[in-house]
């Protein structure tokens, strides 16, 4: 597509670090076993979690779609054991950081997931995605199908 062919013309010195992030808050509390499910599920629905980017012959990069991929998502279950805004915000970036030097274009994860449980008793849920595999519209779908998933399997 003419995004991929963009992206993997700007030579970027790492190109697994290109990620959307999406940070929330949910209104119930998570499980994380729950999450691992629907995720799995949302990696089995859309075709585009089959893609990995390869290098050709020619050193080029070129899309391939492995069906049957089976990627376990890589969920990371932190405890925040402060209340203060300044170190909980301060532990999702660290966790996020950590987490991106995981995303893997060619081999995969290209799909992780954190659920911060923090000592007031609240929850926070971390989504990445490389960019190749997400964009803004689609987070909508994507998160659509989460929320449906995670109801059906309560």
């Amino acid at each position: 597509t003419p995004i991929q062919q963009w992206f993997f013309e700007q030579n970027f010195y790492d190109e697994n670090y290109y990620n959307q992030i999406l940070l929330m808050e949910p209104t119930m509390e998570l499980k994380p076993e729950i999450i691992s499910e629907v995720c799995k599920e949302i990696q089995k629905h859309h075709d585009i979690f089959k893609i990995r980017f390869m290098l050709d012959k020619r050193s080029k990069k070129r899309q391939l779609y492995i069906d049957g991929i089976t990627q376990e998502v890589q969920l990371e279950n932190c405890h925040v054991y402060s209340v203060k805004k300044a170190e909980v915000e301060h532990k999702i970036k660290e966790v996020s950081s950590s987490l991106q030097l995981s995303v893997n274009i060619e081999n995969g994860p290209v799909f992780l997931v954190a659920l911060f449980n923090i000592d007031d008793g609240s929850q926070r849920i971390l989504f990445i995605i490389h960019h190749l595999y997400v964009d803004t519209v689609s987070w909508n779908i994507l998160m659509n199908d989460f929320q449906k998933g995670y109801q059906q399997i309560m």
